[in-house]
């Protein structure tokens, strides 16, 4: 049987499991939820027939789904990166399959499913796809989808309009309800800040990038609004993310510096008063940092206790139970996306994870922003490393919303890095 049927049997295995699993969902999904979905899976349809599956229109359809991310739409953005890979092998203009760290990507599999067979927990399926699966299939998918340059900017493109939209409503909404945390179109204020805080320095990055004045006031416009969406979710670490961000880019653009000491200086000013309340209930008494402190330790000692192998995809969540009974105390998982990688995949899986973050960081500041000095990379750099930050609190890319936000552009940011490689090659 030749590569070319064989891929054909699959599409149908894929298409019959997409459908049975698309049926098994929608039987506990409610008639707004079910319309969005169709409404969003045309747009892919119709964004498919006028620009065929190339990478960058795959990628735009993609950022539909952050409009409001649901379980639903998670598996179809998945299926449709599957897809495209499938549709270059169909095609014939792809022949070979390259793996990207191997070695890392296998480890990660084998201690991603041994965390696996440890749960019991019917959010565990779940973050395991989002943790494991994600990483691998975005990574391979995009590596060998024969992609062009520009995907990354147009990525960065569709991803700072979705959030522009996204951060005016919620900004509406917050101010109709001014003391209440609402996270826009998205279920949860905390959940959204991971999308904003990205969002927000590719803003930024195209601001700087486009030569045109017009254009460069609009994605600074955008930049803004996607701030104020931030602000107005009442999220503490979300601000520590871009302040950490903008003091990146101020130590490398010197006509950075100024911008962002400005920025700095007027952002007391503009911080809502709900907020503000918040913040001086953190430095005087906050139960949520007690929660953290309090997990922390809990979360080390199992670590301590289970360092190869860990617990299990969100097995916390019915272990802790045990542990603390007072439930004010209660956390739903460690809030810490490094602690809870340890604890849920052992130490090896957790180095497995960060060596692939890691190792495409450094190759992307080795290969595109120091050689050139280029601020545009540089902003998707800070982007990466500022959601990095704001993870010492909570654990964003491994929540679905966020997860494939994440490993799409690190898988990108992968791709400009071999790119350039294999130019020089070609060029000795």
């Amino acid at each position: 049987m030749s590569l070319r049927h064989s891929l054909y049997y699959l599409i149908f295995a894929i298409a019959v499991a997409a459908s049975i699993m698309t049926g098994v969902l929608m039987q506990d999904s409610s008639i707004k939820a079910l319309v969005f979905v169709v409404g969003v899976f045309m747009i892919w349809i119709l964004g498919a027939s006028f620009y065929g599956m190339t990478v960058s229109s795959t990628l735009i359809m993609i950022g539909t789904y952050f409009l409001k991310p649901l379980h639903m739409t998670n598996y179809i953005a998945i299926g449709l990166l599957v897809i495209l890979l499938l549709t270059r092998y169909l095609s014939g203009t792809r022949n070979k399959m390259y793996i990207p760290y191997p070695v890392a990507m296998s480890v990660l599999l084998l201690f991603g499913c041994i965390a696996l067979s440890k749960t019991y927990v019917a959010d565990g399926r779940l973050y395991f796809v989002s943790t494991v699966i994600v990483p691998i299939l975005v990574f391979v998918i995009i590596r060998n989808a024969q992609g062009s340059g520009q995907d990354l900017l147009n990525w960065m493109r569709v991803i700072v309009i979705i959030a522009t939209f996204v951060a005016m409503y919620g900004v509406l909404v917050a101010i109709r309800n001014p003391m209440e945390r609402l996270g826009s179109t998205w279920a949860t204020a905390m959940t959204i800040n991971g999308f904003y805080t990205i969002a927000f320095f590719f803003a930024i990055g195209l601001s700087i990038q486009t030569v045109i004045t017009e254009y460069r006031l609009l994605w600074a416009t955008a930049a803004v609004i996607i701030f104020f969406g931030m602000l107005y979710t009442y999220t503490r670490i979300a601000m520590v993310a871009v302040l950490f961000g903008l003091f990146m880019l101020m130590l490398r653009a010197k006509k950075m510096r100024l911008y962002g000491l400005i920025a700095m200086g007027l952002m007391p000013l503009v911080i809502p008063s709900s907020m503000a309340q918040r913040i001086a209930v953190g430095l005087s008494y906050d139960l949520s940092i007690l929660i953290r402190l309090i997990a922390w330790y809990n979360a080390m000692i199992l670590i301590i206790q289970h360092p190869f192998t860990g617990i299990g995809f969100s097995t916390w969540q019915e272990i802790y139970h045990g542990i603390m009974p007072i439930k004010r105390l209660y956390a739903q998982h460690a809030h810490n996306l490094y602690i809870n990688l340890a604890l849920e995949m052992g130490l090896i899986g957790l180095i497995a994870y960060l060596s692939i973050i890691g190792k495409t960081l450094v190759s992307f500041y080795k290969k595109m922003v120091k050689p050139q000095n280029d601020i545009v990379q540089y902003t998707v750099l800070i982007s990466v490393l500022a959601i990095l930050v704001s993870c010492i609190t909570d654990i964003f890319i491994q929540q679905y919303q966020i997860s494939i936000l994440f490993w799409v552009t690190l898988a990108l940011m992968y791709n400009k890095t071999k790119d350039v490689s294999e130019c020089k090659t070609l060029n000795a």
